[in-house]
């Protein structure tokens, strides 16, 4: 992430076994953008925000997924994808 540019901004990464988790945090009372480098290996599919069924795709970079975010403000988001492949 770019942490300089959005101090309030936190972003994890989770492997919860059959899935990945990510999760944004912006803290402030306003908006944060930044750019996340996602581990290398994770897919480049489309990820679901648990919180508003919206769905994301990170794009995708031959070193791994970057996903280029904003936040308003005290806002979160949760995104999930399945490990298993069908």
């Amino acid at each position: 992430t770019t942490p300089n540019l959005a101090p309030a901004l936190d972003v994890v990464m989770l492997d919860a076994g059959r899935a990945w988790a990510v999760i944004a945090t912006n803290t402030s009372s306003v908006p944060v953008a930044a750019t996340v480098r996602l581990p290398a290996g994770t897919p480049y599919a489309i990820w679901l925000d648990v919180l508003d069924g919206s769905t994301l795709a990170m794009n995708g970079e031959s070193i791994a997924p970057r996903w280029d975010l904003k936040l308003a403000p005290h806002a979160a988001h949760v995104y999930v994808i399945d490990k298993v492949t069908k």
